[in-house]
């Protein structure tokens, strides 16, 4: 089992920042479009990718999802829309889990992370951040796959 640990902080510079409501498909295609673009422009990745869910809607018997990515870049470039440029991205006071394995079991390890968060009384202020530590090349690795799950969380005690 994923042990929990308190009072991480996640910090990103120059980040990529690209915000919608994507089917997975979708969402799957915008960022083929990124990886594009930045060998396009010749800009390296400083880290890896992040994705965080804000929302979940049906729509003529489809699933989308309200979605953000943010791609730590190794410097500041401008970019025009539908993406952002975000000079710092900084997560304090977070709760993180490490979660090991096919992706499609990923909501098991937020479940657990989202227990604790209800064991202990304590208040999420953001959505959850999903670091991709490795991403698997082929469906035949999915189940190498380690993520970060991160929810920043509110220092007040009420």
């Amino acid at each position: 089992m994923s042990q929990i640990l308190q009072n991480q902080s996640l910090e990103m510079k120059n980040v990529l920042s690209l915000r919608g409501k994507y089917t997975h498909i979708e969402f799957n295609k915008e960022l083929n479009k990124i990886d594009e673009l930045l060998k396009r422009k010749n800009i390296e990745k400083a880290g890896p990718k992040v994705t965080a869910i804000h929302s979940f809607e049906m729509c003529d018997e489809l699933q989308f999802m309200d979605i953000e990515v943010l791609i730590p870049l190794e410097k500041y470039e401008k970019f025009d829309r539908p993406y952002s440029i975000k000079p710092l991205f900084r997560l304090t006071n977070a709760l993180r889990i490490e979660h090991v394995g096919d992706s499609s079991f990923t909501q098991n390890t937020a479940e657990k992370l989202n227990e604790f968060i209800k064991n202990e009384n304590l208040t999420p202020i953001t959505t959850a951040y999903n670091v991709i530590m490795n991403e698997p090349k082929t469906y035949q690795d999915a189940d190498t796959l380690v993520a970060y799950i991160y929810v920043g969380l509110s220092p007040n005690s009420l």
